[in-house]
């Protein structure tokens, strides 16, 4: 499960990813663009794609 990390000078919080969590990223983002090898599809494709990461509590 992803961990949200604290930042201690109060900026933006991190998310730590499990191997796991890189797993499940990369296979939503093969399965989204699938053969497309264009740059600017691929962007197109990712700007209506949706990949979540779970939080861990």
């Amino acid at each position: 499960m992803a961990k949200v990390v604290e930042n201690i000078e109060g900026g933006r919080r991190k998310i730590l990813l499990s191997s796991y969590d890189v797993i499940s990223v990369v296979r939503a983002y093969q399965y989204a663009i699938g053969r497309t090898k264009k740059y600017e599809e691929i962007l197109d494709i990712l700007r209506e794609t949706n990949i979540y990461l779970p939080e861990d509590f």
